[in-house]
């Protein structure tokens, strides 16, 4: 068998492919030697890739995703770090302060900050699209409402969950992407309206479409609802 030599470095993966990351309770890591990178491993279940990395070193670190410590898994024991496994049982998470986005429809009801975004539709002369969003806002129970031109945040910045209702798909897609406005977008202002909601309800998506159902834009108008946690909310500037 050869030599063990070098230190490895494992760390949990995290899974981008959905709408937020997904610490998966799966690692990868490398093998460092003095002048080189040796072996790799990936998407290994801890205990594997320690057993891995133990066949080729003794010096063995290894991290979480949501956490700066790092732990010693190698052999013997490094007494000034703490010892792997980590006091809490490993499993597939959201990073802190995203568990929301797991939320069930028979969990508890929570309150729900939504931002509702309204684009009318393109007419020429303008109507007084002022006074319907007041009347929109007031029978929703808006919080607040106010002209914006609608920017989707993209949601690993912002932690919003974007539910897009009532829209054609060239909108929808240019919404999302945050792409510039193209021939067939003719006919929407994307200059529009912002109303805030506080939503009772078990899940982000049953606030957002609670909200979008308060709401009840006209017809032909786009409808794009965000949402996380009320008690999450910071105002600007705060």
């Amino acid at each position: 068998m050869t030599a063990k030599r070098g230190v490895v470095f494992l760390l949990e993966e995290t899974d981008f492919s959905e709408e937020a990351a997904l610490l998966t309770g799966r690692f990868s890591g490398h093998h460092q030697l003095d002048d080189e990178l040796g072996d790799r491993i990936d998407d290994a279940p801890p205990e594997v890739a320690i057993a891995w990395a133990r066949d080729r070193a003794d010096q063995v670190w290894i991290r979480l995703a949501d956490d700066d410590v790092r732990y010693w898994a190698g052999v013997p024991g490094d007494a000034a770090s703490p010892r792997w496994p980590p006091p809490q049982p490993l499993r597939p998470r959201r990073r802190p302060g995203e568990e929301w986005r797991d939320r069930c429809p028979s969990d508890p009801p929570t309150t729900w900050f939504v931002l509702v975004d309204l684009s009318p539709p393109f007419e020429d002369p303008r109507p007084d699209w002022d006074a319907v969003v007041k009347e929109i806002a007031t029978r929703s129970g808006a919080k607040h409402f106010r002209s914006a031109t609608l920017v989707v945040p993209e949601s690993e910045s912002f932690g919003y969950v974007p539910a897009v209702l009532q829209v054609p798909d060239s909108l929808r897609m240019a919404l999302l992407s945050g792409a510039e406005p193209d021939a067939d977008l003719d006919g929407y202002d994307l200059t529009g309206y912002q109303l805030e909601l506080h939503v009772e309800a078990s899940t982000a998506d049953e606030a957002m479409r609670d909200a979008v159902r308060l709401c009840d834009a006209p017809r032909r108008w786009a409808v794009v609802a965000w949402t996380y946690p009320l008690d999450q909310h910071k105002e600007p500037g705060a």
